[in-house]
């Protein structure tokens, strides 16, 4: 969820650039900050394997909304594995290596707090017991995943909060949403994918100067819509020491034009290139620059 929120931060500050641009010719140019220097490397926490179906233990992941300006891979709120390997979303995306002891003990908080109880419930409407309906649109929906003690992953899926028990659906999405570890460090992704747009004058928006090959930003769409530009580890470790976290917005300068880059961290072994190809979401191939 804090991811969503961090997206609905873009749109506010979108607009908010866009009202600067209209005030006239007046408006000073910003001053053009150089990256900060990292003082140090972020740490990497070993991961092992790809997250699939059969080695999730535990998840979180929400879906859906129109407030969402981007439509493909956006990291989870928390995600369990089998190996204990927990990367979830605090103030950025974190890792950290739980024992089994502490991977039982937040599987259990989540039975305890009534999950076999949920029943998935994905329609706009609900009707209560004393027969009053509700409806309501452009929400998200949430998908809860636990491994049970038989083996099997049960998912429970929710629209908006409409449950048999919607009090146990709140008190776990709250568990969820709200974990926290002291022992995890910001989660440095295989993949990544940067949401990117050239925006007018910036105003007083922070704009530091862009620290990758600036081939990667050639051709984007322009002000009113974003393209997807997948990158690797190491152009994800730069933007991640730069912006000094793992997941986020921010303003660069290249070749004379301020792009606004959204850095999106993928879980290991996921890529949706394919899925961002297929609904013309990808940036033109990069020019990028020969040594």
């Amino acid at each position: 969820m804090r991811m969503h929120l961090v997206l609905r931060m873009i749109l506010v500050l979108l607009a908010a650039a866009l009202l600067a641009s209209c005030g006239g010719t007046s408006t000073p140019t910003p001053t053009v900050k150089p990256p900060p220097v990292v003082e140090e490397v972020i740490k990497v926490v070993p991961i092992a394997g790809v997250v699939e179906p059969q080695n999730i233990r535990l998840q979180l992941d929400w879906s859906g909304g129109m407030v969402m300006p981007f439509v493909w891979g956006d990291l989870p709120e928390l995600t369990l594995l089998d190996d204990g390997t927990l990367i979830y979303q605090g103030a950025q995306a974190m890792v950290v290596r739980l024992t089994e002891p502490e991977a039982q003990t937040l599987v259990q908080e989540v039975l305890d707090l009534g999950f076999e109880r949920l029943e998935s419930h994905t329609d706009q409407c609900q009707t209560s017991d004393d027969g009053t309906g509700m409806c309501i649109m452009d929400v998200t929906t949430s998908s809860i995943r636990l491994r049970m003690a038989d083996g099997t992953l049960r998912e429970v899926d929710n629209y908006a909060e409409f449950a048999n028990d919607p009090d146990a659906l709140r008190a776990i999405r709250a568990f969820l949403t709200d974990y926290a570890n002291p022992a995890a460090a910001p989660y440095v992704p295989e993949k990544a994918v940067l949401y990117l747009r050239t925006i007018g004058n910036p105003g007083d928006l922070e704009v530091l100067d862009w620290p990758l090959d600036p081939g990667l930003l050639t051709e984007a769409p322009g002000e009113d819509n974003y393209c997807a530009r997948v990158v690797g580890r190491s152009e994800a470790e730069v933007l991640a020491a730069l912006l000094r976290q793992s997941m986020g917005s921010q303003y660069f300068r290249a070749g004379g034009q301020v792009w606004e880059v959204v850095l999106v961290p993928w879980l290991p072994g996921a890529d949706y290139t394919a899925a961002l190809a297929s609904y013309g979401q990808l940036c033109p191939e990069p020019v990028l620059t020969k040594e």
